[in-house]
């Protein structure tokens, strides 16, 4: 786990929502790939952003710009506390329709560029390919590079305005044949439209959105900032178990070949996980469904934190957790609902300290560490399943099981997971037991 007092601000992650300013239609988003495509044709472009404001940081992309006679066009990754602000503040990557050999950069302050602006020789056409784009913000400079080589930095000096407003990230499509006219980008022909320019992988802070930066900056508010899960490995029967970008919903089914499970690729030291679960509906006695944490499955040695559902009554949900193996501290709690008749928010928040289980936000157990000998500390994956666990105390843990109503479905959706906390797995192999 990386230590929080040496976290820097230009660590990214990738961005997984943006806002479209106008003509969504010509503007699209695949989580699936990490590609924003932005088209211009007869109906003009389109401009996205980020949804929030970035305070310092690395910004960046792969950018693919457009192919044909672009003369007349401006393609750009940049940031700007507020386009069409005149009093903004902005950084800028300008790529110029009529010579795509090159880059324009500069920076604004309080509006005024103050001839900031330089052109930049890429040794490439930008629409060749995609190459990669970066911008490095502090309050004492600002780095533009490509490829990961820095082009051009500019560090502040003492009674001379700088850019410090808190940002957007904005990128966009535009006809800018008016500016200078056209001599900036050239005159717009449209030989060859519709043009298409492409991200990929845009990163941004991962923390110093203004919505964090005004909160504490505390090493246990930082292991408990989440994204979304994105690949999951499952660990058996791989035919019922189907992982679904666009939506981010993972389900798994239960019937005649039995049920699965699936995980994480890594394990956490600490942090928040949640779902948003839906149980199978109908007669479900026999069968278990959960989300948990374990260090590895199947290992008599485990560490484990539990949510674990009972078939014969989904009206509860039971909660334990295990130390080297060792469990025995089950609760059973009262939901107040049926946990199939629809999705609900079950969340399980663990630290050094301490172990929460929420349900729909509401905190329903909480252990502190009173014996660290006897409290999970060991790094653990996110897993899931549906079982048949009609062998446990004969039946009398969640019932004999029928199948009248298979094939069953639990469905989990946004799952999340920390940030922060992620260990690197040596061996891929040897995780099932």
């Amino acid at each position: 786990m990386a230590d929080p007092e040496t976290i820097s601000i230009h660590q990214t992650v990738t961005l997984q929502e943006i806002t479209v300013d106008y003509t969504p239609e010509l503007c699209t988003h695949s989580s699936e790939t990490n590609e924003i495509t932005v088209l211009f044709d007869e109906r003009g472009g389109s401009r996205w952003r980020t949804k929030n404001r970035y305070q310092y940081g690395t910004f960046g992309a792969n950018i693919k710009c457009p192919d044909g006679n672009t003369n007349g066009l401006n393609f750009n990754l940049y940031l700007s506390s507020l386009e069409g602000d005149k009093s903004q503040d902005a950084i800028h990557f300008e790529f110029l329709g009529n010579n795509k050999g090159i880059v324009q950069t500069n920076y604004m302050t309080a509006g005024t560029a103050n001839g900031s602006e330089q052109i930049n020789d890429l040794g490439f056409d930008c629409s060749d390919g995609f190459h990669d784009y970066e911008i490095k913000w502090e309050k004492e400079f600002i780095e533009w590079s490509i490829d990961g080589k820095c082009i051009r930095r500019v560090d502040r000096e003492d009674g001379v305005e700088f850019p410090e407003k808190a940002m957007f990230l904005y990128a966009s499509v535009w006809d800018a044949s008016a500016i200078a006219e056209g001599e900036w980008s050239g005159i717009y022909e449209g030989g060859d439209a519709p043009y298409a320019c492409v991200y990929k992988d845009v990163r941004v802070p991962l923390l110093t959105s203004v919505d964090v930066a005004d909160r504490e900056f505390h090493p246990e508010h930082l292991i408990h900032q989440t994204l979304l899960l994105k690949e999951i490995a499952v660990d058996y029967t791989p035919e019922v178990c189907t992982h679904t970008l666009d939506t981010n919903e993972i389900t798994v089914l239960y019937d005649e070949r039995g049920g699965s499970r699936w995980r994480t690729k890594t394990r956490y030291q600490y942090g928040t996980f949640g779902a948003n679960i839906k149980c199978p509906d109908g007669n479900t006695n026999g069968l278990n469904f959960n989300l948990y944490l374990s260090s590895l499955e199947g290992d008599k040695a485990q560490d484990e934190i539990d949510f674990e559902f009972l078939g014969n009554n989904k009206g509860v949900v039971q909660t334990n957790h295990y130390t080297d193996g060792t469990g025995n501290k089950e609760q059973i709690h009262d939901l107040g609902f049926d946990c199939s008749d629809g999705f609900h928010d079950y969340e399980i928040k663990w630290s050094k300290d301490y172990i929460e289980w929420s349900v729909d936000g509401k905190i329903i157990r909480r252990d502190d560490n009173e014996d660290s000998a006897e409290f999970p500390g060991k790094a653990m994956f996110l897993y899931a399943s549906i079982w048949d666990a009609s062998g446990i105390n004969e039946g009398g843990w969640t019932g004999i099981y029928e199948g009248s109503d298979a094939p069953y479905t639990c469905m989990y959706k946004d799952v999340r997971v920390p940030l922060l906390t992620a260990l690197p797995e040596e061996d891929s192999e040897d995780l099932v037991c």
